[in-house]
């Protein structure tokens, strides 16, 4: 009864499960653990119990990433068209 209640609430509502149902499910005991002929072998089934964290990104690229933004790209734009319309200054002229 235990095994299939886990299997149709496993993936969707696991906070649902009771310890007692969880430990019956993994093959375990709650109040001694797991023994130290079955940590090995859970170690190379399952694994270590750690999280794999990601690469880190180079400062260079950290950098350049504070860049990636629409007002930035606005800004460039505008800057490429002063150069091209030769447009040196941004003040008023004085109608001679």
């Amino acid at each position: 009864m235990a095994t299939s209640k886990l299997q149709q609430l496993s993936e969707q509502q696991w906070h649902h499960i009771s310890t007692a149902d969880v430990a019956a499910y993994l093959n375990t005991d709650l109040s001694t653990g797991l023994s130290s002929v079955e940590v090995p072998q859970r170690h190379e089934v399952y694994g270590f119990n750690e999280l794999k964290g990601k690469a880190a990104k180079s400062l260079v690229i950290r950098f350049l990433m504070e860049f990636n933004q629409p007002l930035i790209y606005i800004l460039l734009a505008a800057g490429i068209v002063t150069l091209l319309l030769k447009d040196w200054l941004d003040q008023w002229r004085s109608v001679r």
